[in-house]
């Protein structure tokens, strides 16, 4: 099979932990995109469920980001080849 590329969702509202005042520890959302497959591939971003907008802050292909991108829910991005996305939800 083919088993080059993963997305991974880590949900910042999610982490059941308290901080020592014993309120509810939360943190970003972000969403992980690997491609070490040789050729680019689409990644279907996930629904409006887990966020409306998330903006690319770090993408190995293009190390220098001019300007964040910012990118809706259900959308593809585009992953270069041997390289990684992460996406942090805006809204």
């Amino acid at each position: 099979g083919f088993g080059k590329s993963v997305a991974v969702f880590l949900n910042g509202d999610g982490i059941p932990d308290r901080d020592a005042r014993g309120e509810r520890v939360t943190d970003s959302s972000f969403v992980l995109c690997f491609n070490a497959h040789d050729g680019a591939i689409d990644f279907v971003l996930p629904s409006p469920d887990y966020g409306a907008k998330w903006e690319v802050v770090l993408d190995t292909a293009t190390p220098s980001l001019a300007e964040p991108a910012i990118t809706e829910a259900g959308s593809t991005l585009n992953v270069d080849a041997r390289s990684l996305a992460v996406l942090r939800k805006v809204a």
